[in-house]
């Protein structure tokens, strides 16, 4: 935490491991090392998520993970997916932003949560995600699908609590939708006449027009990524038929920056 600023309760940083995942605790030693080589920048609690452990010994096999680190944990159930886990988290703590994180999620920046908090200062934006995609989703949500990925995005507490408690999740598809379906996260944030952005490495806080050019997630070497993932990890992987295809259902085969897509909010 940055000693500058002493009102560290304005931000919560949530970062999710779930029990029974396989490999989890490689994700927290993978996030735990990323948090301590970049320093997030701004003042902040450590929230760790504990979803789906079967004892308290396995979870102590996690805290030994971050032992050298100040945190607080949170506890819930492990029927309603990562954005359920998130909506039960932020609303048992008193935060006034909170950033959320999942397991597979590894900063790459100095400063990355202060970039995503300095994007959210901007006037009327209702969320600030890492990566954001035009893939077609989930119930009729044609290309482009303009979303904010939920791997890593941070949004005013009070509008997280009101907006991730509307939420019904009980499958995965539910979980889809709840990210990128026709009433899905960022669709509800713009409804209220907010904005999203993706947020580089750089800094640059990117409205959605620029989101295909913007060096982030499935483009190129992906070297602004802010904050990397399991997808953006399987990107570096794939060959390049696989990236052209992944390309193209992201950002379009015709993508140039600049060019207007389908707005939200109308």
């Amino acid at each position: 935490m940055d000693s500058k600023d002493s009102d560290a309760s304005r931000i919560a940083l949530f970062y999710l491991i779930r029990g029974v995942d396989e490999g989890h605790l490689e994700m927290a030693q993978r996030f735990a090392c990323a948090y301590r080589k970049f320093p997030p920048g701004v003042a902040h609690r450590l929230v760790i998520i504990f979803k789906g452990f079967a004892s308290n010994e396995a979870m102590n096999v996690v805290r030994d993970v971050f032992a050298d680190l100040p945190f607080e944990e949170a506890h819930t159930s492990d029927d309603a997916y990562d954005l359920g886990a998130y909506r039960d988290a932020v609303s048992r703590v008193d935060c006034g932003r909170a950033a959320f994180l999942n397991a597979s999620s590894e900063p790459l920046s100095p400063n990355w949560l202060a970039k995503l908090d300095a994007a959210l200062s901007l006037p009327a934006i209702g969320i600030a995600g890492a990566t954001g995609s035009f893939e077609a989703g989930v119930g009729g949500c044609e290309f482009p699908n303009l979303h904010v990925r939920t791997n890593a995005f941070m949004m005013p507490a009070p509008l997280a609590r009101e907006l991730l408690g509307e939420l019904k999740i009980a499958s995965k598809r539910d979980a889809h939708v709840a990210e990128h379906g026709l009433n899905g996260l960022t669709r509800k944030v713009v409804q209220r006449g907010l904005a999203a952005v993706i947020v580089g490495a750089n800094g640059r806080a990117y409205a959605p027009e620029w989101w295909g050019g913007s060096r982030t997630f499935r483009q190129g070497s992906q070297a602004n990524l802010l904050v990397a993932d399991n997808q953006t990890r399987r990107w570096d992987e794939m060959t390049w038929p696989e990236r052209k295809a992944s390309y193209d259902a992201t950002w379009g085969s015709a993508r140039t920056p600049g060019r207007p897509f389908w707005d939200p909010r109308s």
